[in-house]
């Protein structure tokens, strides 16, 4: 039960991060809702979708 939750918060917070345009306010496009994305962020959860924003922020996109 706790690997769904996990997986369902990673998504909802990649969702939150692109909805509320947070990735603007360090100068960076949204991320892009690619497989590779949804998948990272579906199995790994919170520590996945961190992975995710971090690669955009440091200019390398995942996928």
């Amino acid at each position: 039960v706790k690997i769904v939750i996990n997986s369902i918060l990673g998504l909802v917070i990649l969702f939150c991060v692109n909805y509320f345009n947070l990735m603007e306010y360090v100068g960076r496009p949204d991320i892009e809702y690619t497989p590779v994305n949804l998948i990272l962020c579906a199995l790994g959860g919170i520590p996945g979708t961190l992975i995710v924003i971090i690669m955009q922020l440091l200019g390398n996109p995942v996928g």
